[in-house]
């Protein structure tokens, strides 16, 4: 049988962004831990595609659209080819990881029979999720104050996420900087992400000759299209300056997951938005933390994952208008930072090892071994 007619027991959906990709690729390797083949269908030429290739997983194109009325002639025809792509794959479970993206293999399932479960990321539970919900097998909760957002009818399940196998490797903060070629000396991590943050990077642009004799800086810039200060912008600015401050300065515009586990343990503090899965990363590894939620997230989904972590007191929240206009009160925070005090408040975050229990547990649940002799179980009807 040829791989594209290989069938798979858990098949995966969803993307755009780093925390439901990263979700995807977390539990990919808990199944195939368990044994379990394993495939990931979403948009070709995507993050996710790039992801996918990076963590060895199998992955399927599969056109996505927005639930909108003028895209409903062209998501009838995905979840037609995604009702394909389930029949020949027969999967015995799906787990979409939110968004839009995950749609036509959703609703695809949802005509085959076969087991639904979606994974929610953050606080403020997504529009995609919510509504797949309603007729889930399961839906999996990173936050158990999250579960106010959702149907009544839906079945909820706190399993955690995880942090990914590449941000368990424990480094000392010499070791991690080593990776950047930057010296065991106060540093700070601007993170934008794989997408990029436009006022972050352009608050880099504006203040580096500032921030530099003070903090060294590594910097991931993000790659998406519509950013108007890139990589190439700012490592033009960089080239600009002294050398004694260009050596200070690390930027390159994606960092796989070794890069961010460096960088983050490497780290005397972290600027970044406040997506799903950076904050999941910056809670368990203990990072102290400015945030600052993106303004136009949906539902205010990063102000709420903000100002939960805020409360533990490792992290501070700073509004996105601030950097914009350069708030000279904030400036000054950063260069003279003193260290964020703990309150003792729980963290709302479950540990890793809590969280790969739980969801270990809820695979084998959908995905039991079969006896000798029979058939796999859960396959879709035809």
């Amino acid at each position: 049988m040829s791989p594209e007619l290989e069938s798979v027991d858990l098949l995966l959906a969803g993307g755009g962004t780093g925390g439901h990709t990263v979700a995807a690729t977390v539990i990919a390797d808990l199944a195939r831990d368990l044994g379990h083949q394993v495939a990931w269908a979403a948009r070709p030429d995507s993050y996710e595609s790039k992801v996918a290739a990076e963590n060895q997983i199998r992955f399927l194109p599969q056109p996505a659209y927005r639930l909108r009325p003028r895209n409903v002639p062209q998501l009838a025809a995905a979840v037609l080819q995604a009702r394909r792509l389930v029949r020949r794959l027969r999967p015995r479970l799906v787990v979409t990881t939110g968004s839009w993206v995950c749609l036509p293999v959703a609703l695809a399932a949802r005509w085959a029979q076969v087991p639904l479960v979606v994974h929610e990321q953050t606080l403020a539970p997504g529009s995609a999720t919510t509504w797949l919900s309603r007729w889930a097998a399961e839906t999996w909760l990173t936050y158990a104050d999250s579960a106010a957002g959702f149907p009544a009818s839906a079945r909820l399940v706190q399993t955690g996420f995880p942090l990914r196998p590449a941000l368990r490797q424990v480094l000392s903060r010499a070791q991690a900087l080593a990776r950047f070629d930057l010296a065991d000396q106060p540093t700070l991590f601007v993170a934008g992400g794989g997408s990029g943050a436009e006022s972050l990077n352009a608050y880099l642009d504006r203040h580096l000759p500032e921030l530099l004799p003070v903090w060294q800086i590594i910097h991931q810039t993000g790659a998406a299209a519509g950013l108007t200060t890139t990589a190439e912008r700012l490592r033009a600015r960089r080239a600009d300056l002294p050398e004694a401050l260009r050596q200070r300065y690390y930027l390159d515009q994606y960092f796989e997951a070794e890069r961010v586990n460096a960088a983050l343990r490497g780290s005397s503090l972290v600027l970044g938005r406040a997506g799903a899965g950076f904050v999941n990363e910056v809670a368990q590894l203990g990072r102290q933390a400015v945030l600052v939620p993106y303004p136009h997230s949906a539902k205010g989904e990063q102000e709420a994952l903000a100002q939960a972590l805020a409360a533990t007191g490792r992290v501070v929240v700073w509004d996105d208008a601030d950097l914009r206009h350069d708030d000279p009160a904030k400036l000054a925070r950063l260069l003279d930072w003193t260290e964020l005090e703990p309150t003792g408040a729980a963290s709302p975050v479950l540990t890793t090892a809590q969280s790969v229990e739980r969801l270990t547990e809820r695979l084998a649940h959908f995905l039991p071994p079969a006896e000798p002799g029979e058939p796999p179980a859960g396959r879709p009807r035809g």
